[in-house]
């Protein structure tokens, strides 16, 4: 059996569910009703502004230090280029005095080769009229022999010593008479022993005594020429005889033997003031000028 609708409008509920119905929407109870009886959500706008602020203040804070940072940078960079703009002008000023110390070495290096142009100038002029020197005393000296080791008193007499003299070249076979004697001296020593110089007035009467004399001891290897001729108060030694040589030939002289000597050479003697030496009896004649030449030939023996 089928049954029609109720109606529902005519039907009363226990509790109504709606209400707000039957109410007057201007009383103040019915505010009361009409809270929401849900929860409130949360302002989320406000905790992103929050949010933003913090970030906002990070980046100026970040910014600020930064800007400090690239300040102070900048200060360095402008503190360097200053310094680098000093150091270019001090360099500039150093190059300018390196150029000017150097202009001035050229100079002072073309002074000093300069001199030296005029000190050798001078040592070849020095050493030319050294060498003229030298010849004109060899040749002063041509004429003049020398005594030694004469047992005679300092202050002898001329005539004695001329008397002394005389009895010396008889014995050597020689004759001289005092006419020939140029002039006689005793050279200063303070040894009982003298030197004396006779000056002849020919230089071949003054080689053939100096002959006379190497011939003399040839022929008495055991009885060389001594000053017991001159009388039996007079002790005997040994007399030496040669020509008078200048001060830089007797040097040589000396450097010339010592170096015969070591080297094995057979003769070294003097002639007309001059130094010569031979190796063999028939060797090359070597003529010595100064001590230069001594020490090329012991240069020239080491190599070979």
């Amino acid at each position: 059996m089928l049954r029609s609708p109720t109606d529902k409008s005519n039907i009363t509920y226990g509790s109504a569910p709606d209400l707000n119905q039957g109410t007057d929407d201007r009383s103040p109870d019915a505010c009361v009703t009409l809270r929401s009886s849900k929860r409130r959500r949360c302002d989320c706008g406000s905790s992103d502004e929050s949010k933003l602020d913090v970030f906002i203040n990070k980046l100026t804070s970040w910014k600020q230090d930064t800007d400090s940072k690239l300040t102070g940078i900048l200060e360095s960079m402008n503190d360097i280029k200053k310094q680098n703009a000093e150091l270019l002008a001090s360099n500039a000023e150093i190059e300018k005095s390196i150029n000017f110390l150097s202009e001035k070495y050229d100079d002072i290096c073309e002074q000093i080769n300069n001199q030296q142009e005029r000190i050798k100038a001078f040592d070849l002029r020095l050493s030319s009229a050294e060498e003229a020197t030298e010849e004109n005393n060899r040749l002063s000296r041509a004429n003049s022999l020398e005594i030694r080791n004469l047992p005679i008193k300092q202050n002898l007499p001329q005539e004695e010593l001329i008397r002394t003299c005389d009895l010396i070249f008889k014995e050597l076979g020689t004759e001289v008479a005092p006419r020939d004697v140029y002039d006689i001296r005793i050279l200063p020593s303070k040894q009982e022993s003298k030197t004396v110089i006779v000056t002849l007035n020919s230089v071949i009467l003054k080689n053939c005594i100096l002959r006379a004399y190497k011939d003399f001891n040839k022929s008495n290897p055991h009885g060389k020429l001594s000053s017991s001729l001159l009388g039996p108060n007079y002790p005997r030694q040994v007399i030496y005889m040669s020509e008078n040589l200048t001060a830089r030939t007797r040097r040589l002289f000396y450097l010339a033997r010592e170096f015969a000597k070591a080297e094995n050479y057979k003769h070294c003697w003097t002639a007309n003031g001059r130094v010569l030496l031979r190796q063999e009896d028939n060797g090359r004649l070597i003529v010595l000028n100064s001590d230069t030449q001594i020490t090329q030939l012991t240069t020239l023996k080491s190599k070979n």
